[in-house]
């Protein structure tokens, strides 16, 4: 995949959003903030004792520190300028934790999405700390209008290990999560949008699943962690390079007549 099929811009979203063209966007995937109150990865509910590099424990969470009422403000500002970017029957996932879920699906709404269904990231293994201990984050799955499935057989609940311990961002979320989402949502060839990169996750998913992608980070050094993170994807022939085409009806067995016999 040629470097012209993906870019990540280093700035604001809020200001970038705006040239997105409206319409042309085929999917969007927002991993937020998620204004629980921490200053650093080690000041998290529920991470704090988990063994961490100390750059990563140490590593600034842009905008983690919001009340509720910026929280809303943030995301409706940012999903609003992606509904008027999605196309029609586009859809939207959004990351985020039990604390700010019922604010989020408000927000989201709000600025006429339809909230379509809600998976759970089950990460395998229990962070530290007492009484329920946290082992899922939510994905909100919502669209702009009636979404367009393309994989129909996945569950909403799905089970992938968190990412090892790692230096180049604090809340890193793993490949093959983002791949079993963009398979949901999109085909290859589709084009799409993160408005808030982070160190590149979904641009790696998409340009290996034969995508085409648009990342937007307000810092430096994790927006050249996403360059070079996608690069190296980009370098790799993709996993699929078109759709796979439906089994025509004719073709497929008939089961009632093959248990009949």
């Amino acid at each position: 995949m040629s470097a012209e099929r993906w870019q990540i811009l280093t700035g604001d979203c809020l200001e970038i959003l705006p040239t997105i063209p409206a319409g042309s966007i085929d999917a969007v995937i927002i991993d937020p903030p998620y204004a629980s109150g921490a200053r650093t990865a080690a000041d998290m509910p529920g991470r704090g004792g988990m063994s961490r590099s100390e750059l990563w424990k140490k590593s600034p969470i842009p905008n983690d520190t919001m009340t509720t009422v910026g929280f809303v403000w943030f995301i409706r500002a940012i999903a609003s300028q992606c509904t008027r970017a999605l196309k029609r029957h586009g859809s939207l996932l959004c990351f985020i934790d039990w604390r700010q879920y019922p604010q989020l699906c408000g927000a989201l709404e709000s600025v006429n999405l339809r909230i379509q269904n809600v998976v759970v990231w089950d990460k395998q293994n229990m962070a530290l700390g007492n009484g329920f201990r946290n082992q899922h984050e939510l994905i909100i799955h919502c669209a702009k209008g009636t979404p367009v499935i393309y994989n129909k057989g996945t569950p909403n609940v799905i089970g992938i290990d968190r990412v090892p311990s790692s230096d180049i961002h604090p809340t890193q979320k793993p490949v093959p999560l983002i791949s079993k989402l963009l398979a949901v949502v999109s085909k290859p060839g589709d084009l799409i949008l993160d408005p808030l990169a982070g160190s590149g996750s979904t641009g790696v998913a998409a340009i290996q699943d034969g995508r085409r992608f648009i990342g937007i980070e307000l810092d430096p050094t994790y927006a050249e962690t996403a360059r070079r993170r996608c690069r190296e994807a980009a370098a790799q022939p993709p996993l699929f390079t078109e759709a796979p085409a439906p089994i025509p009806a004719a073709e497929q067995p008939d089961l009632f007549a093959m248990a009949a016999d």
